[in-house]
């Protein structure tokens, strides 16, 4: 079934696939209206938000992986599973349901991954300062990937996990500073 497809294609698919058993769960279940958007949170959103780390999903993926949770869990809120999926996923302190999009947990936990580690020196940082370095020599600058235009340079780095983050983060306008140590020049004129 899944042959062939790209690696994000099998992520969205296997997510997907949770979200469908979820909503298949809850369908027939007898729940009270103000049970269910908190039980959404605490218990599809989590088991989703899990791999988000390491996915790169874009939000149209995200939509469509929420689609089959939101089809089951807005009837039983009392809220029409048409309503418009802006107000589904605004905060309630803008008068929205307050579910949050899942394409926005995604890239707090890409901040988190990179910030996080490379601040507390884990083995992880260590790995992903390599990989921003191996961008930096790739794309032959002297400062850091993040500091770049992603449409002016992504076209020189191979496509990673950091690329990914990277382009999410500049098409929404995020500036990450990654201080990773400068590249020693091995030679004169380097």
């Amino acid at each position: 079934m899944l042959e062939g497809l790209s690696m994000s294609d099998v992520q969205m698919e296997v997510l997907r696939e949770k979200a469908l058993k979820w909503a298949d769960t809850i369908r027939p279940s007898f729940l009270q209206k103000y049970d269910v958007l908190p039980m959404l949170r605490s218990t599809i959103q989590k088991s989703l938000e899990y791999p988000m780390a390491l996915t790169t999903l874009s939000a149209t993926q995200w939509e469509k992986i929420m689609s089959p949770v939101l089809m089951a869990a807005l009837p039983k809120a009392g809220i029409c599973r048409t309503f418009s999926r802006v107000v589904v996923f605004a905060p309630m302190s803008f008068q929205g349901v307050g579910v949050p999009h899942p394409y926005a947990i995604q890239m707090t936990k890409h901040l988190d991954m990179l910030l996080r580690h490379q601040a507390n020196r884990t083995k992880t940082g260590k790995f992903l300062e390599a990989n921003i370095q191996a961008h930096q020599l790739e794309t032959g600058t002297a400062y850091g990937i993040f500091q770049q235009v992603y449409s002016n340079t992504a076209i020189l780095a191979s496509d990673t996990w950091i690329k990914r983050v990277w382009k999410g983060l500049d098409s929404h306008d995020i500036h990450v500073e990654f201080n990773s140590p400068p590249l020693l020049l091995q030679r004169q004129g380097d």
